[in-house]
């Protein structure tokens, strides 16, 4: 559905007078709302009634990203649960559900609400092409687009096409009419009154039951209307927008798992609010990028941590290059292999580590190394955009984590991660002695891998 009208029109009295209609006709588990108040903040005065799920301002893009993620994922899983379980269309889905079935689905039809197309065009553009996919996917699995803009042309051609219903106010200029520029010359310049597609005048209703017919006061009928569903419904409400935590105890995330290689959750992803995972078997290399106090230093140390969880010191240990020296509590004494916190400490341990390095190149003459020997770099240049994600301890909006490409002629993979953490003392000759000792005749010899951050 989408409504047309000029400055003041009433677009986003008639966008309250639909969603109240729905509401009370309707229960919380029947139909639900995902609303984007880019008009001024009309919409904001709804969040309380049991059907609403969220509202989202223009300025809080994080909760508008999460509105647009959410309805996108309940999308996804919607199509897979109607191929799983046999269902044709929404008519049936409603029809079952109806009956009984599906008794843990808490969506019904649902209505993604947006008060402002030209703030989509502005500010959140990258957007569109997912506006796009929900009205023209979206109506056969029950999600409905609502949208209001002051110009129709103004609307991408696939919003545009797939709009069924159209209603159109009064117009800023009457040529931007789809229904007759004549006609619409017409309408009186008041909020409320429109053309229908009859070329008939209307007028909206105003989303208010106390029983006032004025505009001035609307406000506290809206909000006399909202506390009133709210107070005669007992039963449960929609389910509300999920949101990233402020910060993640990395004792909420799974632990490190893997049966040939190391994979460590290392926070949430921002559209399903599942786990992130870097597999080392996958990928030996991640590098951390990001700006000051993004959490750099904390992925390490989450690194780290799973590595002394998954393996004993027999089987992994870590390397540190920390100039910052902010991880020297964060690897347990029986792990640590070297610890540099200069330029020529740096040297010292890069050799000892090629050194080991090469043994375990296949036709090195040398018997491979059993266990793996892992850096932990505080110091590398890499730029990527990756996905927003908060991890363990600390917020991580703006990192990017990525796998390193791998460099050609690299040896065998190893099964073990980076760690993140510190290591104190390490010079060439212990390093060398180090990887000496642990020289034995294992069948497959463990790659040094690398975390790095910067």
């Amino acid at each position: 559905m989408a409504v047309a009208g000029g400055p003041q029109s009433g677009k986003s009295t008639l966008l309250r007078t639909l969603v109240t209609a729905l509401a009370l006709t309707h229960t919380p588990r029947e139909v639900q709302f995902y609303c984007l108040d880019f008009g001024g903040g009309t919409l904001a005065s709804l969040d309380g009634l049991p059907h609403m799920s969220g509202v989202a301002a223009r300025v809080d893009t994080e909760r508008v990203g999460r509105t647009i993620a959410e309805v996108t994922t309940l999308l996804a899983r919607r199509e897979r649960f109607f191929l799983e379980h046999g269902i044709d269309s929404m008519a049936t889905y409603r029809k079952r559900r109806a009956a009984g079935e599906f008794p843990d689905e808490p969506h019904g039809d649902v209505f993604l609400v947006i008060d402002g197309w030209a703030t989509v065009r502005q500010d959140f553009d990258r957007h569109i092409p997912t506006f796009n996919a929900l009205a023209a996917r979206g109506l056969n699995y029950g999600v409905h687009l609502i949208v209001t803009t002051a110009r129709w042309v103004e609307l991408s051609s696939s919003v545009r096409d797939q709009t069924g219903t159209r209603l159109e106010l009064r117009m800023g200029d009457p040529m931007d009419s789809q229904i007759d520029s004549r006609k619409a010359a017409t309408v009186p310049r008041s909020a409320g009154r429109g053309l229908t597609s009859d070329k008939l005048h209307y007028l909206s209703a105003l989303p208010r039951v106390d029983g006032v017919e004025d505009a001035d006061d609307l406000a506290d009928g809206v909000a006399g209307l909202v506390a009133a569903i709210g107070e005669n419904w007992t039963g449960p409400t929609a389910p509300r927008v999920r949101m990233l935590p402020s910060t993640l105890p990395v004792e909420e995330l799974p632990e490190p798992e893997g049966e040939n290689g190391l994979r460590i959750a290392i926070g949430l992803d921002e559209n399903e609010l599942a786990p992130v995972w870097h597999d080392f078997a996958e990928n030996p290399h991640l590098i951390v990028v990001g700006d000051t106090e993004s959490g750099k230093t904390n992925l390490l140390k989450l690194v780290a941590r799973g590595i002394t969880q998954r393996y004993t010191p027999a089987e992994a240990r870590i390397m540190t290059v920390d100039y910052r020296r902010e991880l020297v509590e964060s690897v347990p004494e029986a792990y640590r292999l070297g610890h540099a916190v200069s330029l020529d400490m740096l040297r010292d341990l890069v050799d000892g580590a090629a050194r080991a390095v090469r043994q375990r190149v296949p036709g090195g003459g040398h018997r491979s190394v059993a266990h793996a020997v892992v850096r932990l770099v505080a110091g590398a240049a890499a730029v990527h955009p990756g996905r927003r994600l908060r991890h363990g301890g600390r917020r991580a909006d703006d990192a990017a984590v990525r796998p390193a490409p791998r460099p050609s002629g690299a040896g065998a993979r190893g099964g073990v991660a980076p760690g993140g953490g510190a290591v104190l003392g390490g010079s060439r000759a212990r390093v060398e002695r180090v990887a000496a000792a642990a020289v034995a005749g294992g069948e497959h010899a463990g790659a040094a891998d690398v975390v790095s951050a910067q």
